[in-house]
């Protein structure tokens, strides 16, 4: 960003902070991106917590203050912080409003991402106004596109049903990717978000195509050993097995992914425990019914101590319990309370295991109206059956763990 290498005034005209402080938080700003390139995201938000106690005390609304904002509230959405993001976000865009030079690129990614928030809260209406003002300040300043405000408007349009708009800004997306380094963690995401608006869509070879291209770009930003390489062989293998007949593929890439999951440093539940669940449901499918029980421990083992986690992993486990208890021919009401419970359980699910509730939820309708075909219930089945149809094309965004830092320049 413009502040770095620029001196800051304060309201008095005078030169605000000591070099000595100026170099300090200069120092915290390069800190802090040293620790996302390592994928310590926690590590950088504390880096940048300093930072922006440092500019409200020495340079009030400044351009440093307004970094500083926008930096963490960045980290504050990759961490799942979406109310802290919402607030940091809005007083960046108060500070460079402003400020005398007006519109920049930074007002821009600020509103921009903003309005990203608002989507992931479910205000449509304002997140599309948001990412579409962000799109349009971007074009004002005769600025190429970045992929994050692309992305943004992207999911936009995708969410108001606007297929042909959505497509076009996936795609410039993806294009102005050619203006980072190939590991920047944006390319993950835009990759990702585009692969899940093809599956919302059902276009499953088109999601296969750019699934397995950002693999790559996740193995070569992280390396096969990290988190961030497992999460890209969970959707993967979640795309072949929910939509595909390569299973021993899907199975094995679950495997895969578990491994890292356990062996790797920094690894969150809400990673780990669809590579369980659905293996757990691989395993129930094929009579492996012991192998399927002690994968639903190892999820309750995972959720315990947290209440989130235990919600999500209680969900998970309930449902391949009960398909477990269906399998063995046991009383089909008992089965229905069961799977009801663990639906009340995924369709509660926010934040980092949103889409794994989707997931869930989607898959306990199916189940619930293949018991009411069974029981001659046709009409309830056919609606389940809708309500199932209508889970899977939701759009289920990989923003959570990508960070689309503030420009710099």
């Amino acid at each position: 960003m413009e502040a770095v290498n620029q001196d800051v005034f304060s309201s008095t005209g005078e030169l605000a902070g000591t070099p000595a402080r100026r170099s300090r938080w200069e120092s915290l700003i390069v800190q802090s991106k040293q620790a996302v390139a390592r994928r310590r995201l926690p590590e950088a938000a504390g880096y940048l917590e300093e930072s922006l106690k440092m500019a409200r005390t020495d340079w009030p609304n400044s351009h440093r203050e307004a970094e500083s904002c926008i930096r963490l509230a960045d980290l504050c959405a990759a961490l799942d912080r979406r109310n802290d993001a919402l607030r940091l976000y809005g007083e960046a865009i108060g500070v460079l409003g402003d400020l005398p030079d007006g519109i920049n690129v930074a007002l821009a990614h600020a509103v921009s991402n903003i309005g990203r928030m608002f989507l992931l809260k479910g205000d449509q209406a304002k997140g599309h106004g948001l990412a579409a003002a962000a799109a349009a300040m971007q074009r004002k300043l005769n600025q190429p596109d970045t992929p994050s405000i692309k992305l943004n408007l992207a999911m936009a349009l995708a969410h108001a049903g606007d297929t042909t708009g959505a497509r076009q800004a996936f795609k410039a997306s993806i294009a102005a990717l050619d203006q980072l380094a190939p590991d920047d963690l944006q390319g993950i995401a835009v990759h990702d978000n585009y692969a899940l608006y093809c599956l919302s869509r059902e276009v499953v070879e088109d999601a296969e195509v750019l699934l397995r291209h950002c693999l790559i770009l996740r193995q070569e930003a992280a390396g096969p050993r990290h988190p961030v390489y497992a999460g890209g062989l969970v959707n993967l293998a979640r795309l072949l097995h929910v939509y595909g007949d390569a299973q021993e593929e899907a199975e094995a890439l679950f495997w895969q992914a578990k491994d890292i999951y356990e062996r790797g440093r920094g690894a969150t539940a809400s990673g780990i425990l669809p590579a369980l669940y659905y293996l757990a449901r691989i395993a129930q499918k094929n009579k492996r019914n012991a192998e399927a029980g002690r994968l639903c421990n190892a999820m309750l083992e995972h959720g315990a101590g947290d209440e989130r986690i235990a919600r999500a992993a209680e969900a998970a486990s309930l449902h391949v319990t009960a398909r477990l208890w269906a399998a063995d021919g046991s009383d089909a009401g008992e089965t229905e309370k069961r799977l009801v419970q663990a639906l009340e359980l995924a369709e509660s699910l926010d934040g980092g295991y949103r889409r794994l509730g989707v997931d869930i939820a989607a898959d306990i309708l199916a189940d619930l109206s293949a018991l009411m075909r069974e029981e001659n219930r046709t009409p309830e089945a056919e609606r389940l059956a809708g309500r199932a149809a209508e889970m899977r094309g939701l759009l289920l965004w990989a923003i959570s763990r990508h960070v689309f830092m503030a420009p710099d320049r």
